[in-house]
């Protein structure tokens, strides 16, 4: 290991340690003495999807074209398990199971749903695929799992300590967030209801009235410190706005952001930008250095049942912009190890929610690419049908230029969305 990416380790470790002393000092916990008994809870969702996928198509090369749609079933059974031995104190563990029946669609069929299984900040875990094993065919059949919550919170008057497996994300954008590098959500995915755990050591700091510091260390694989992350994060009020300062140290890159969010004239506002230096604690590499921000407002209008609309601009500094090496970005860092994962450098998103009637809702977003011309829409109507269960029906079109077939270099895209699939589905949801 290179003697940058051991002070790098040095300094990702600060913030687990500075999480600790403030768990004995400034968390504030105090004895409970109302007579709280343990509490034990179990829970769970079961979520189906069932998908129709059309195949990409290649302009100049008819083995995809005009093929049949491809059908998808994917599965998600989530059981959680809340105990409380006392006012201060909460363990909680999440686990998953995955069935997935598909045909040919091995490759991109763990996208289209759920979050991926194996994300980067996990020290250890369990195999991602009960069946089949490596080696084995499944027969388009895969079972797979995932332990997504595995954490103790230690909880005082003036803050929070949690250690294990949890959910951590930041931003204050709505549809891409600039600082939403952890375990960020591609903004097609179906299932975003739960933000995927990582291990980490996390405490959150009441300073005063709406202002909090948060601190702590993600790990990577093995506690490798070049694997792994550390953040310090503060929020508070200026006026009528809030802001937020962030900085992340992770895989030896380090982020540095701000955001910005207020009302004005009713309006939801907000500003989120970040800038990334490449391999700042190995090798600098100021070629892959980097810049994203957000802009967005929004608005709730009151039309019936409510009528809510956004719009939100997004760039990424971390592309050319050039359809042509759109390919060859994918090795840089911003998309190795930044959370990136958007092709071009502008982007609009507008979209809207609207309440038809108080069971009955219809949800609207799109992302358009505004250099090339692609963009990709997601319409959705759902239906809470009875009590905790929800019917949906929608579909994420993909609009834009095909990729072209130029053997023996392989695909040249001419427009990102053109890359990607359009698919249609159902879902159910069902809570207890």
């Amino acid at each position: 290991m290179r003697s940058g990416a051991v002070k790098a380790g040095r300094i990702a470790l600060l913030p687990a340690l500075l999480a600790l002393w403030l768990s004995a000092r400034a968390l504030g916990a105090e004895p409970d003495a109302s007579g709280w008994k343990s509490k034990v809870r179990l829970s769970g969702d079961l979520k189906s999807y069932f998908l129709a996928v059309e195949p990409v198509e290649i302009a100049g090369n008819s083995l995809t074209q005009d093929q049949p749609l491809e059908g998808l079933n994917q599965n998600k059974l989530r059981l959680r398990l809340a105990v409380a031995p006392s006012a201060q104190v909460n363990f909680e563990l999440a686990y998953e199971i995955l069935p997935t029946v598909q045909g040919s669609l091995t490759a991109i069929a763990p996208n289209l749903s759920f979050a991926p299984a194996a994300p980067a900040y996990r020290v250890d875990d369990l195999d991602a695929n009960l069946y089949p094993k490596p080696g084995e065919r499944g027969g388009g059949f895969i079972l797979g799992q995932n332990l997504d919550r595995a954490l103790v919170t230690v909880s005082g008057k003036r803050g929070s300590l949690t250690i294990g497996r949890q959910a951590i994300a930041f931003g204050a954008a709505h549809v891409i967030s600039p600082t939403d590098i952890i375990a960020p959500y591609a903004f097609n995915a179906l299932d975003t209801e739960y933000r995927i755990g990582v291990d980490a050591v996390r405490a959150k700091i009441a300073l005063r009235a709406m202002s909090e510091l948060d601190l702590g260390t993600i790990f990577g694989q093995d506690f490798n410190w070049s694997r792994s992350a550390a953040f310090a994060r503060a929020a508070f009020p200026v006026k009528t706005n809030q802001l937020g300062l962030t900085a992340i140290e992770f895989q030896d890159n380090l982020l540095a952001g701000a955001s910005l969010t207020r009302t004005l004239g009713g309006a939801g506002v907000w500003l989120e930008g970040a800038y990334t230096w490449a391999k700042l604690f190995e090798q600098p590499r100021p070629e892959q250095d980097y810049v994203r921000a957000s802009a967005g407002l929004d608005y709730n209008f009151n039309v019936k049942n409510g009528l809510y609309v956004f719009l939100e601009y997004h760039y990424n500094g971390a592309s050319t912009g050039d359809p042509g090496q759109y390919l060859d970005q994918a090795g840089e860092v911003a998309y190795r190890e930044g959370g990136v994962y958007l092709l071009g450098r502008h982007y609009l998103s507008p979209g809207t929610a609207f309440q038809i009637t108080p069971l009955l809702a219809f949800n609207f977003a799109s992302l358009v690419n505004v250099a090339d011309g692609s963009f990709y829409l997601l319409p959705k109507v759902e239906y809470n049908s009875s009590e905790n269960v929800y019917l949906a029906l929608g579909a994420d079109v993909a609009v834009g230029r095909p990729a072209r077939m130029e053997s023996p270099a392989g695909i040249a895209p001419q427009s990102e969305f053109g890359l990607y699939p359009t698919f249609y589905f159902t879902s159910i949801r069902l809570y207890f």
